[in-house]
């Protein structure tokens, strides 16, 4: 047992590491670096200073962003293999950086111009490359755009910005999926704002805010234009006056989980293939620790996982669970399960506030079958429960 009054608090250490707090505590529960002591009644970690080695090289670990389940090869294993991981690594890495930026880069580009000004206007300062990775990742589930001018339609072909309580909140839904992003601004000035903005036309404003240290938003008082001010240039999107979703009552039907499993990103994605029809079937199994994906006739692919919880089965359709992965943050994904007909919560292991929603396609069917599509929303399985909207 150690001497406590030699251990250090997780703020501490963290610092120490060039951790967060919150990152610690997800190694944690993952196994990767257990505390050298958590207190029984208040649930405080306190570490020693001889794992602080073991905190840097998994920061480093997870730098060069190599995914979860082979950081124990780096950690504890024999120098070969920890190198053959690496090269094994950074081949792969060298054939997806370019195009992983590109794409990136391509994903926003015009907010913009300061409004008019009648009224109370209400601005965030935030880092232009959390702004555009926030985009990346909301935008793409938004409906198209439609012909029809209803505005119903007009209201899921764009994505809801709101500002409040200190936080921004990007939301896109297309009734099938959803995707959530908040940011922490380094600055709010006024008395917060919620409007619907075109999808599309925030996507064109990407590569311009990725390129900025920091972009101002600003939403005028009377609502019609969100601006984007950086190092003297300007940008301007419109604002459509329609109602929308109310996403938190969607968020509050999921319920809570019972089942969590983390695994390699690319991995799973490799073996959704969304040009395939066929249901994907997810089976999480916490002991031994793996997910299995199978399509109705094909061969089961056992992947590694961290998984807690209790075993859950679910059946998804593969393009909604490949927009999900694609769209995730990092070399590693959370899946969140309550039971086989509630959506699955897809979140970023090093991003817990990129989440995205994918609807079930009902209880799981017997061998041959196809899943049925049950009804109802987020909450029961299928597609969203309609919800009524609001200004």
């Amino acid at each position: 047992m150690p001497d406590t009054d030699e251990l250090e608090t997780i703020g501490a250490f963290a610092r120490r590491a060039g951790l967060t707090p919150s990152a610690l505590r997800f190694y944690d529960e993952c196994g990767l670096l257990v505390p050298a002591v958590v207190d029984p009644g208040s649930g405080y970690r306190r570490y020693a200073g001889e794992q602080l080695e073991r905190a840097v090289l998994l920061r480093r670990v997870r730098e060069a962003q190599l995914p979860l389940s082979q950081a124990p090869a780096v950690l504890d294993g024999e120098r070969a293999e920890a190198l053959e991981v690496l090269r094994a690594h950074l081949r792969r890495t060298a054939q997806e950086q370019d195009p992983a930026r590109r794409a990136a880069i391509a994903l926003l580009q015009d907010l913009a111009a300061l409004g008019s000004g009648r009224g109370p206007r209400t601005s965030v300062l935030l880092a232009g490359v959390d702004l555009a990775a926030a985009v990346r990742q909301v935008a793409p589930f938004a409906a198209p755009w439609p012909d029809e001018r209803d505005d119903a339609s007009r209201a899921l072909g764009c994505v809801r910005v709101e500002v409040a309580a200190g936080e921004v909140a990007l939301v896109a839904t297309d009734r099938l999926r959803m995707s959530v992003r908040t940011l922490a601004p380094t600055e709010v000035l006024g008395p917060g704002a919620a409007v619907c903005v075109p999808a599309d036309e925030l996507v064109e404003v990407a590569a311009w805010a990725w390129a900025r240290h920091e972009v101002s938003v600003s939403v005028a008082g009377d609502g019609e234009v969100v601006g984007l001010a950086a190092e003297d240039e300007e940008r301007s999107v419109r604002v459509e006056p329609v109602p929308y979703p109310d996403w938190r009552a969607v968020l509050g039907r999921v319920g809570r989980s019972r089942t969590r499993a983390v695994l390699d990103r690319r991995a799973l994605l490799d073996e959704v293939s969304p040009d395939d029809p066929r249901p994907v079937v997810l089976d999480v199994l916490p002991r031994p620790g793996r997910v299995t994906v199978t399509r109705p006739g094909g061969r089961p692919v056992g992947l590694a996982a961290t998984c807690t919880g209790a075993p859950v089965v679910v059946a998804l359709d593969p393009r909604l669970l490949a927009a999900a992965l694609g769209a995730a943050v990092g070399p590693d994904v959370v899946l969140e399960l309550a039971d086989p007909q509630r959506a699955v919560v897809v979140r970023s292991a090093d991003a817990g506030t990129a989440t995205t929603l994918v609807m079930p396609l009902g209880p799981v069917a017997a061998e041959g079958d196809e899943p049925a599509r049950a009804p109802g929303g987020p909450g029961t399985g299928g597609g969203p429960a309609p919800v009524q909207g609001r200004r």
